[in-house]
């Protein structure tokens, strides 16, 4: 059976993660060498905003970090959420940290000025967030979308990576009462953001024709090479597990996709997958199994699957006028010549979101 090495490793179809991780992180070891004269560009007071209208310090105030800690902690932390990108696409994760930045940017001015107006202006205070609000945000679809991903045994306990994320989280508060402010202006920006208050999801967002420009421009300078396929000695090295780990995440992420489509549908009782086994045949073959569930039940009940999870279903709707444009082309025609079924490979597609080495898996169990 053909084995395929996992692609939660590096940066591969995250070009976002990969071009903030490499600009936010050169310019701000630049600025850490540099010293406080070209620091200053990247903080702000009230002074600076309202009395010599520097507006545009708003701007580079969340391009870097000013301290080596929160540098540290901010780039383990966005490599740790590039996970999202890969779920829900460049172009989507994108509009969440530009949304995100706008709002972390007005939660903390107004928490500058209730700050100015406590000290009634006789200290001038300089606010250096950096991106924190932004990694900040992060952590809200962090909770509520990542599953239990169990890890280690340290010291007799049983720690997982999601606690791992926590405890970098929790060093962000710990240098300053201005790094707690910070991190909670993100939380709630995160919050507004899901809950998509004033329809924040909506109108603040990256425009499709800026999204496609800038795709076409630095697409080629960040995009990373698909991982080599292989099989790999699973729990060989640290680094190994991380990449089990991260895999194992992503099926999960998965996998509660499907309950909530489930639910939508009215059968969530018939199917109640888990992921118990290490990654794996395991894990594979309980994919596999949800898969041909979903199958067996569009086929008796005339139904089909909806292209993305969480959306409504539309069970009136006949088979023939079912839209599948969302399944590249080549994509399908890359596993019908390896010999599987078409309307399996789209089913397995959508089911993956268009995740090919999943797909294969996915299809290589249900033979």
């Amino acid at each position: 059976m053909m084995s395929l090495q996992p692609n939660s490793l590096g940066f591969y179809k995250t070009p976002v993660s990969k071009g903030l991780l490499i600009g936010i992180g050169c310019l701000s070891t630049s600025l850490l060498i540099m010293g406080p004269r070209y620091q200053q560009l990247f903080s702000y007071t009230i002074e600076s905003l309202t009395q010599k209208l520097e507006i545009w310090r708003l701007l580079t105030s969340k391009l870097a970090f000013l301290d080596p800690k929160n540098l540290l902690l901010g780039l383990v932390l966005m490599y740790n959420f590039r996970v999202f990108e890969k779920r829900y696409g460049s172009t989507k994760f994108a509009s969440y940290l530009f949304a995100n930045g706008v709002m972390t940017a007005c939660l903390e001015l107004a928490a500058l000025f209730a700050f100015h107006n406590y000290h009634h202006g006789n200290i001038p205070i300089y606010w250096t967030p950096g991106p924190t609000g932004v990694v900040a945000s992060l952590f809200v679809p962090f909770v509520c979308d990542v599953p239990y991903i169990s890890g280690q045994n340290v010291f007799g306990h049983l720690l997982n990576g999601k606690w791992l994320v926590y405890i970098f989280g929790l060093q962000l508060v710990s240098h300053s009462t201005q790094s707690c402010i910070v991190v909670g202006c993100g939380l709630l920006s995160g919050l507004l953001y899901r809950l998509n208050v004033l329809y924040l999801q909506s109108w603040l967002r990256i425009p499709n024709p800026l999204a496609r420009l800038s795709a076409a421009l630095l697409g080629p300078l960040l995009r990373s090479s698909p991982p080599r396929e292989g099989p790999l000695p699973m729990g060989a090295t640290l680094e190994l597990q991380r990449q089990q780990r991260m895999e194992l995440m992503e099926q999960r992420m998965i996998m509660a996709q499907f309950r909530q489509q489930a639910q939508a549908r009215g059968a969530a009782s018939s199917v109640r997958p888990t992921i118990s086994a290490p990654l794996g045949r395991g894990t594979a073959g309980s994919l596999a199994s949800v898969f041909r569930q979903r199958q067996n039940r569009t086929s008796s009940s005339g139904d089909t699957p909806d292209t993305e999870p969480g959306s409504a279903p539309h069970s009136s709707q006949p088979p023939a006028s079912r839209d599948f444009s969302s399944v590249p082309e080549e994509h399908v025609q890359q596993l019908t010549d390896m010999g599987f079924n078409r309307s399996a490979v789209v089913q397995a597609l959508l089911a993956t979101h268009n995740n090919v080495p999943m797909a294969t898996n996915l299809l290589l169990q249900d033979g």
